[in-house]
């Protein structure tokens, strides 16, 4: 097991290897932030896996080399196993790297992950959601001199990138909030509109009605962008009244001072034009 930085280069060293082709330059805050996000992931992965080890791992970066962004990442792991156990350390950790991400794309959230963790694998994949066409690669390989031999690999782009980062926000910010009352598959309809553009998780100056929660009109926040972005597309999009329109939707009630004043609308199951009354 490599202890010091000539051991880094020897042969058959394991390695996380982190290939990033993006069709846009990376910013370097989300590169730096994508590389601590896998670097705590594999310490807490080590932590719980194998508590033995913890304290003994330190993640390296061996070399970037050119083509695609790609960045090898060493665990310089206290001479306690060989180099074949770190290899199925890996192994196991780009599995369950590979479990979250997927799950989260698919509209699965991880209920037993901590707000740490939901924050460390947004940022992983925020430098890939931010660009029109691109793809990650993250692997358990054996570097070589000559070559690099790849086992466990996880490939991502752009597509499951943003839907990832959408659920993961959207849980990082139910944790953020204050326990409120959930709301799912109720009616909402506008009440007081606004065509300008706001911050998720912000007072847009709308307010809705949704009577199966409250009967009077109350201040409403979107979550996350995608939902802001379907209302604002359903509501702008030809020459519909936005006050004849109905939507489904999930929602969390937020009192103040034990009274109802807000709504966070935290998904979009449907939108319908309502019947004339």
């Amino acid at each position: 097991m490599p202890t010091s930085y000539r051991e880094i280069n020897s042969d058959g060293t394991p390695s996380i290897e982190l290939r990033i082709a993006t069709s846009q330059p990376i910013e370097l805050l989300h590169l730096i932030n994508a590389l601590t996000g896998i670097a705590n992931q594999f310490d807490a992965y080590v932590k719980r896996e194998h508590p033995e080890l913890d304290g003994a791992t330190t993640l390296y970066v061996r070399e970037i080399r050119n083509g695609s962004t790609i960045i090898d990442l060493v665990p310089m792991i206290a001479p306690l196993i060989s180099d074949m156990n770190t290899v199925l350390i890996i192994d196991g950790f780009i599995r369950r790297f590979a479990t979250v991400i997927d799950g989260y794309a698919s509209g699965q959230r991880d209920d037993d992950l901590k707000r740490p963790a939901i924050v460390d694998f947004n940022n992983t994949v925020r430098a890939i959601a931010t660009d029109p066409d691109a793809i990650v690669q993250i692997s358990s390989a054996e570097y070589h001199r000559t070559k690099t031999t790849e086992r466990a690999v996880y490939e991502f782009d752009t597509s499951k990138a943003r839907a990832a980062q959408q659920l993961l926000e959207r849980h990082r910010i139910e944790l953020d909030l204050p326990a409120h009352e959930l709301f799912e598959n109720v009616l909402m309809r506008f009440f007081q509109s606004n065509l300008r553009d706001g911050e998720p998780g912000k007072r847009t100056g709308e307010r809705v009605i949704i009577e199966q929660v409250h009967p009077k009109d109350l201040a409403v926040t979107y979550e996350t962008d995608l939902v802001q972005e379907r209302i604002k597309h359903e509501t702008t999009q030809g020459e519909r009244n936005i006050y004849k329109i109905g939507f489904l939707v999930d929602c969390y009630l937020q009192k103040t001072n034990g009274k109802p004043a807000l709504y966070r609308i935290t998904n979009i199951r449907q939108v319908f034009d309502l019947p004339d009354d």
